[in-house]
Protein backbone atom coordinates (compact mmCIF):
# COMPACT_ATOMS: atom_id res chain seq x y z
CA UNK A 1 0.00 0.00 0.00
CA UNK A 2 1.54 3.53 -1.00
CA UNK A 3 0.37 6.23 1.21
CA UNK A 4 1.41 8.66 -1.49
CA UNK A 5 -1.45 7.21 -3.83
CA UNK A 6 -3.97 8.13 -0.75
CA UNK A 7 -2.57 11.67 -0.24
CA UNK A 8 -0.20 11.78 1.99
CA UNK A 9 2.82 13.74 2.23
CA UNK A 10 6.22 14.19 2.96
CA UNK A 11 9.41 12.25 2.40
CA UNK A 12 8.16 9.79 4.81
CA UNK A 13 4.86 9.85 3.39
CA UNK A 14 3.29 10.64 7.11
CA UNK A 15 1.83 14.15 6.67
CA UNK A 16 -1.80 13.00 6.99
CA UNK A 17 -2.86 16.10 6.34
CA UNK A 18 -4.59 15.67 2.56
CA UNK A 19 -4.67 12.25 3.20
CA UNK A 20 -8.18 10.75 2.28
CA UNK A 21 -9.98 9.05 4.58
CA UNK A 22 -10.21 5.24 4.63
CA UNK A 23 -13.97 5.56 3.53
CA UNK A 24 -13.01 6.98 0.57
CA UNK A 25 -11.12 4.70 -0.25
CA UNK A 26 -13.71 2.16 0.25
CA UNK A 27 -16.36 4.09 -1.37
CA UNK A 28 -13.80 4.71 -4.36
CA UNK A 29 -13.26 0.92 -4.71
CA UNK A 30 -16.86 0.28 -4.32
CA UNK A 31 -17.96 2.77 -7.09
CA UNK A 32 -14.96 1.60 -9.58
CA UNK A 33 -16.71 -1.93 -9.16
CA UNK A 34 -19.76 -1.76 -8.82
CA UNK A 35 -20.75 0.42 -12.20
CA UNK A 36 -19.33 -2.35 -14.29
CA UNK A 37 -22.81 -4.09 -13.44
CA UNK A 38 -24.23 -1.41 -15.81
CA UNK A 39 -22.79 -4.03 -18.61
CA UNK A 40 -25.71 -6.29 -17.50
CA UNK A 41 -28.53 -4.69 -19.46
CA UNK A 42 -26.42 -4.42 -22.45
CA UNK A 43 -25.74 -8.05 -22.50
CA UNK A 44 -29.60 -9.00 -21.74
CA UNK A 45 -30.90 -7.51 -24.79
CA UNK A 46 -27.58 -8.72 -26.33
CA UNK A 47 -28.80 -12.28 -25.65
CA UNK A 48 -32.56 -11.54 -26.20
CA UNK A 49 -31.72 -10.27 -29.51
CA UNK A 50 -29.16 -12.92 -30.19
CA UNK A 51 -26.09 -11.25 -30.54
CA UNK A 52 -24.53 -13.92 -28.82
CA UNK A 53 -20.81 -12.55 -29.58
CA UNK A 54 -21.43 -9.56 -28.62
CA UNK A 55 -23.06 -10.72 -25.07
CA UNK A 56 -19.72 -12.89 -24.48
CA UNK A 57 -17.56 -9.52 -25.21
CA UNK A 58 -19.72 -7.19 -22.89
CA UNK A 59 -19.85 -10.27 -20.44
CA UNK A 60 -15.82 -10.34 -20.62
CA UNK A 61 -15.44 -6.36 -20.43
CA UNK A 62 -17.44 -6.38 -17.44
CA UNK A 63 -15.71 -9.50 -15.69
CA UNK A 64 -12.04 -7.98 -16.28
CA UNK A 65 -13.11 -4.41 -15.63
CA UNK A 66 -14.40 -5.31 -12.19
CA UNK A 67 -11.61 -7.54 -10.76
CA UNK A 68 -8.82 -5.03 -12.59
CA UNK A 69 -10.67 -2.16 -10.33
CA UNK A 70 -10.67 -3.98 -7.42
CA UNK A 71 -7.06 -5.36 -7.98
CA UNK A 72 -5.82 -1.35 -8.56
CA UNK A 73 -6.49 0.15 -5.40
CA UNK A 74 -4.51 0.56 -2.33
CA UNK A 75 -6.33 -0.22 0.95
CA UNK A 76 -9.20 -2.12 -0.02
CA UNK A 77 -8.18 -4.34 -2.93
CA UNK A 78 -8.36 -8.25 -3.88
CA UNK A 79 -6.39 -9.62 -6.79
CA UNK A 80 -7.90 -12.89 -8.66
CA UNK A 81 -5.07 -12.99 -10.82
CA UNK A 82 -1.83 -10.95 -11.43
CA UNK A 83 -2.22 -6.97 -11.78
CA UNK A 84 -0.60 -7.53 -15.19
CA UNK A 85 -2.77 -9.86 -16.65
CA UNK A 86 -5.65 -8.00 -14.95
CA UNK A 87 -4.66 -4.58 -17.49
CA UNK A 88 -4.14 -5.81 -20.03
CA UNK A 89 -7.16 -7.67 -20.11
CA UNK A 90 -9.59 -5.03 -19.12
CA UNK A 91 -7.93 -2.04 -21.50
CA UNK A 92 -8.33 -5.15 -24.56
CA UNK A 93 -12.05 -6.11 -23.34
CA UNK A 94 -12.74 -2.89 -23.53
CA UNK A 95 -11.41 -1.64 -27.20
CA UNK A 96 -12.76 -5.04 -27.88
CA UNK A 97 -16.42 -3.78 -27.23
CA UNK A 98 -15.67 -0.29 -29.14
CA UNK A 99 -14.95 -2.52 -31.79
CA UNK A 100 -17.72 -4.96 -32.32
CA UNK A 101 -20.48 -2.75 -31.28
CA UNK A 102 -19.50 -0.88 -34.46
CA UNK A 103 -18.82 -3.85 -36.43
CA UNK A 104 -22.55 -5.41 -35.41
CA UNK A 105 -24.13 -1.88 -37.04
CA UNK A 106 -22.47 -2.30 -40.28
CA UNK A 107 -25.11 -3.07 -43.34
CA UNK A 108 -23.03 -6.79 -44.18
CA UNK A 109 -24.25 -10.46 -43.62
CA UNK A 110 -23.62 -12.31 -40.89
CA UNK A 111 -20.50 -14.39 -42.21
CA UNK A 112 -18.45 -11.22 -43.29
CA UNK A 113 -19.59 -9.49 -40.14
CA UNK A 114 -18.05 -12.62 -38.14
CA UNK A 115 -14.79 -12.02 -40.07
CA UNK A 116 -14.61 -8.53 -39.08
CA UNK A 117 -15.19 -9.81 -35.05
CA UNK A 118 -12.16 -11.73 -35.19
CA UNK A 119 -9.97 -9.78 -37.21
CA UNK A 120 -10.70 -6.42 -35.37
CA UNK A 121 -9.96 -8.61 -31.99
CA UNK A 122 -6.73 -9.91 -33.23
CA UNK A 123 -5.40 -6.43 -34.53
CA UNK A 124 -6.46 -5.34 -31.16
CA UNK A 125 -4.30 -7.58 -29.37
CA UNK A 126 -1.27 -7.09 -30.82
CA UNK A 127 -2.17 -3.36 -30.82
CA UNK A 128 -2.21 -3.91 -26.88
CA UNK A 129 0.85 -6.16 -26.29
CA UNK A 130 3.10 -3.19 -28.36
CA UNK A 131 1.81 -0.70 -26.23
CA UNK A 132 -0.50 -1.15 -23.44
CA UNK A 133 -1.53 2.88 -22.85
CA UNK A 134 -1.30 4.16 -26.47
CA UNK A 135 -4.44 5.28 -27.77
CA UNK A 136 -3.47 4.99 -31.33
CA UNK A 137 -3.89 1.19 -31.98
CA UNK A 138 -7.71 1.56 -30.48
CA UNK A 139 -8.53 4.91 -32.51
CA UNK A 140 -7.04 3.49 -35.21
CA UNK A 141 -9.47 0.20 -35.48
CA UNK A 142 -12.61 2.31 -34.06
CA UNK A 143 -12.01 5.00 -37.19
CA UNK A 144 -11.68 1.92 -39.73
CA UNK A 145 -14.98 0.24 -37.79
CA UNK A 146 -16.90 3.76 -38.14
CA UNK A 147 -15.88 4.01 -41.67
CA UNK A 148 -17.01 0.81 -42.79
CA UNK A 149 -20.03 1.42 -40.69
CA UNK A 150 -20.57 4.42 -43.06
CA UNK A 151 -19.94 3.65 -46.05
CA UNK A 152 -22.56 0.32 -45.87
CA UNK A 153 -25.25 3.35 -44.67
CA UNK A 154 -24.31 4.73 -47.70
CA UNK A 155 -24.38 2.08 -50.12
CA UNK A 156 -27.82 1.28 -48.63
CA UNK A 157 -29.32 4.71 -48.78
CA UNK A 158 -28.17 4.55 -52.80
CA UNK A 159 -30.01 1.04 -52.94
CA UNK A 160 -32.81 2.52 -51.54
CA UNK A 161 -33.24 5.65 -52.90
CA UNK A 162 -33.79 7.01 -49.22
CA UNK A 163 -31.64 7.81 -46.17
CA UNK A 164 -31.00 5.19 -43.76
CA UNK A 165 -31.12 4.68 -41.09
CA UNK A 166 -34.12 6.53 -40.96
CA UNK A 167 -34.99 9.39 -39.17
CA UNK A 168 -37.01 7.71 -36.14
CA UNK A 169 -33.64 5.21 -35.71
CA UNK A 170 -31.47 8.65 -35.82
CA UNK A 171 -33.57 10.26 -33.42
CA UNK A 172 -34.36 7.15 -30.58
CA UNK A 173 -31.21 5.08 -30.98
CA UNK A 174 -27.92 6.54 -32.70
CA UNK A 175 -28.16 10.16 -31.88
CA UNK A 176 -28.72 9.35 -28.27
CA UNK A 177 -26.01 6.53 -28.00
CA UNK A 178 -23.43 9.14 -29.94
CA UNK A 179 -24.02 11.69 -27.03
CA UNK A 180 -23.95 9.56 -24.24
CA UNK A 181 -20.43 8.02 -25.65
CA UNK A 182 -19.37 11.16 -26.63
CA UNK A 183 -20.01 12.69 -23.11
CA UNK A 184 -18.23 9.93 -21.71
CA UNK A 185 -15.14 10.17 -24.10
CA UNK A 186 -14.91 13.75 -23.04
CA UNK A 187 -14.98 12.87 -19.13
CA UNK A 188 -12.57 9.88 -19.86
CA UNK A 189 -10.17 12.09 -21.80
CA UNK A 190 -10.40 15.67 -20.77
CA UNK A 191 -12.07 15.82 -16.74
CA UNK A 192 -10.60 13.01 -15.08
CA UNK A 193 -8.18 13.25 -13.07
CA UNK A 194 -6.28 11.54 -10.43
CA UNK A 195 -8.34 13.09 -7.53
CA UNK A 196 -11.53 12.23 -9.16
CA UNK A 197 -10.88 9.08 -10.86
CA UNK A 198 -13.17 7.28 -8.88
CA UNK A 199 -16.04 9.22 -9.49
CA UNK A 200 -15.74 10.07 -13.02
CA UNK A 201 -14.15 6.57 -14.34
CA UNK A 202 -17.35 4.86 -12.41
CA UNK A 203 -19.64 7.20 -14.40
CA UNK A 204 -17.63 6.77 -17.60
CA UNK A 205 -18.69 2.80 -17.20
CA UNK A 206 -22.21 3.82 -17.10
CA UNK A 207 -22.29 5.89 -20.05
CA UNK A 208 -20.68 3.46 -22.33
CA UNK A 209 -22.27 0.96 -21.15
CA UNK A 210 -25.64 2.57 -21.83
CA UNK A 211 -24.92 3.90 -25.26
CA UNK A 212 -24.20 -0.21 -25.58
CA UNK A 213 -27.83 -0.63 -24.87
CA UNK A 214 -29.47 1.89 -26.94
CA UNK A 215 -27.33 1.93 -30.48
CA UNK A 216 -27.55 -2.39 -29.96
CA UNK A 217 -29.22 -3.14 -33.41
CA UNK A 218 -32.44 -5.73 -33.51
CA UNK A 219 -32.59 -9.11 -33.85
CA UNK A 220 -31.92 -10.61 -37.57
CA UNK A 221 -34.04 -13.39 -39.10
CA UNK A 222 -32.12 -16.91 -38.96
CA UNK A 223 -30.96 -17.93 -42.27
CA UNK A 224 -32.75 -21.07 -43.10
CA UNK A 225 -31.09 -23.37 -46.43
CA UNK A 226 -34.17 -24.25 -48.72
CA UNK A 227 -31.84 -25.55 -51.51
CA UNK A 228 -33.63 -29.01 -51.57
CA UNK A 229 -36.97 -27.18 -52.21
CA UNK A 230 -35.13 -25.16 -55.33
CA UNK A 231 -36.37 -21.71 -53.90
CA UNK A 232 -33.39 -18.63 -53.27
CA UNK A 233 -31.74 -18.67 -49.92
CA UNK A 234 -33.30 -15.17 -47.93
CA UNK A 235 -31.07 -12.75 -46.82
CA UNK A 236 -30.06 -12.09 -43.42
CA UNK A 237 -31.56 -8.94 -42.29
CA UNK A 238 -33.04 -6.80 -38.83
CA UNK A 239 -36.11 -5.03 -40.18
CA UNK A 240 -35.56 -5.86 -44.22
CA UNK A 241 -32.34 -3.75 -44.27
CA UNK A 242 -30.80 -4.11 -47.15
CA UNK A 243 -27.47 -5.42 -47.02
CA UNK A 244 -24.22 -4.56 -49.17
CA UNK A 245 -21.91 -7.80 -48.86
CA UNK A 246 -23.77 -10.65 -50.04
Amino acid sequence: MSNHSRGYRGYGCTDATLARPDWIELLGTCLLTISNGAFLPAIIVALIRRHFILAFMFLFNMFFSTMYHACDEDLYKYCMFDYSTLQISDFYASYVSFWATLTALTQVRTKWRDLLYVVGTMIILVAVIIDLHSMWGFLATTLFAAVLMAISWVVVSVRRKRCFPERRQWLLTILPGVLLAAVGLVLYTAVETDENYAYVHSVWHVLMASAIVVVMPPREVVEKDFSEQGTELPSVSSDDRPLVLD
